[in-house]
């Protein structure tokens, strides 16, 4: 048993030396970064539904990737169209908060 723990703790004080944590961190840094980015994209196009003269249906297929959509399963299906339609509402918010506008989100 304490050699096992002893092991373990080897293990961990090696990773450390290694630079793994350092790495983890960079790769979580790297994805939010991403996910910035995406989000920063769906705001603009959010934006531009909001600030157009016409009639927007379906903002919600303005913001969908057909590709992704059509490679899921049904229940995949409804629920990237839900997290879509969550996102889609926070971003009106978040242009109503920008611009004190009152957006009419349907």
């Amino acid at each position: 048993m304490k050699s096992s723990i002893q092991s373990v703790a080897k293990q961990a004080k090696s990773r450390i030396k290694s630079g793994y944590w350092s790495q983890v961190k960079n790769e979580k840094i790297a994805i939010m970064q991403e996910i910035e980015q995406v989000d920063n994209e769906m705001y603009e196009v959010v934006a531009s539904i909001i600030e157009s003269d016409e009639v927007v249906l379906n903002p919600i297929s303005k913001l969908m990737d057909e590709t992704y959509y059509k490679s899921l399963s049904d229940d995949g299906k409804n629920r990237y169209v839900l997290e879509l339609a969550n996102k889609y509402l926070k971003l009106c918010r978040e242009y109503e908060r920008r611009n004190k506008k009152l957006v009419n989100v349907g």
